[in-house]
């Protein structure tokens, strides 16, 4: 049980620290032509979207604690939901009753969308950008949604679960 809860650790920090450093520390440095700036850059913005991250998930559970007054909440995480071509960020609850998506402040679009439950017709796993296959596609008879989430298949398969209850 502790062993696996210092390797879940570790995986958490080699994939929010180490791997973003990895990634955006060469993009740095080519753009400033320099191996050390490109480093120390890639570790800092890489520092700084981490805090970014935890002020988010803050603020969503203080939301998620607010919905829980009025509302079962069965799953949440994270999630884009595509407003033309942005993909604007915040995060996802699946109540008994509604699928509510609330918007951060840092998107052009903001604003929040709640679909009933009895309103969706169909709930299919898409592809985004046709190629990455983290997305859920929620069809109504009026319109359909799309979003970015973790755990697709966990997505799909509560939504469909919630949608027959």
């Amino acid at each position: 049980m502790i062993r696996d809860r210092i390797s879940d650790e570790i995986m958490k920090f080699l994939i929010n620290y180490i791997l973003p450093t990895i990634i955006f520390g060469p993009f740095f440095g080519f753009i400033h032509a320099s191996i050390f700036v490109g480093i120390i850059t890639g570790i800092g913005f890489t520092i700084l979207l981490q805090i970014f991250i935890n002020w988010q998930l803050k603020q969503f559970k203080a939301i998620k604690l607010e919905l829980s007054k009025d509302y079962k909440i069965i799953f949440d995480d994270g999630a884009n939901l595509f407003r033309n071509k942005e993909g604007v960020g915040g995060y996802l609850y699946l109540t008994t009753e509604k699928l509510i998506f609330k918007s951060h402040n840092f998107n052009i679009q903001v604003g929040d969308l709640e679909i009933k439950l009895k309103d969706i017709i169909n709930v299919e796993r898409v592809l985004t950008f046709k190629i990455i296959p983290n997305g859920i596609k929620i069809t109504t008879s009026k319109e359909s949604f799309r979003f970015v989430v973790n755990k697709p298949k966990t997505w799909q398969r509560k939504l469909k679960g919630a949608i027959e209850k």
